[in-house]
């Protein structure tokens, strides 16, 4: 749901890794973010999500892949009162735009070492976000 809003806060701070929403587009120097479920919705008026997302980070430098894990961990972590506007498309075309209400990006853990994959570098970070349907 806001992957791409995420995506965009690390890519204006960390230009110098390559930046993709649910899907790696090279083998290194990257970071991704994952839109990884959630929990159901509440059974009330407000219909509150709590939704899981997930930060990769790969780079054949590991001192950069440990810099850019905790940067990212940093800037994401306690996000409040954020208000995401996501365009909804289907065959290239968008058909509407939903707005939503962020109360909170959380971090669940620090960031965590997965290790070396294919001479780089992994770190992932596990985030959880308090999301509502914006009402006007």
């Amino acid at each position: 749901m806001i992957q791409r809003t995420i995506k965009n806060i690390l890519q204006d701070n960390m230009p110098d890794l390559e930046w993709t929403v649910d899907y790696r587009t090279s083998p290194t120097e990257f970071g991704v973010v994952y839109y990884d479920g959630g929990y159901p919705p509440k059974r009330n008026d407000l219909k509150a999500q709590r939704m899981n997302y997930q930060v990769e980070i790969r780079s054949k430098d590991f001192d950069k892949a440990f810099n850019r894990a905790f940067q990212c961990y940093n800037l994401l972590d306690d996000i409040v009162d954020l208000l995401v506007e996501i365009p909804v498309y289907e065959d290239g075309e968008l058909l509407h735009t939903e707005r939503h209400y962020v109360l909170y990006i959380q971090a669940e853990v620090p960031p965590i070492r997965v290790g070396v994959v294919e001479d780089s570098m992994v770190y992932t970070i596990n985030f959880v976000a308090l999301i509502f349907p914006y009402c006007d």
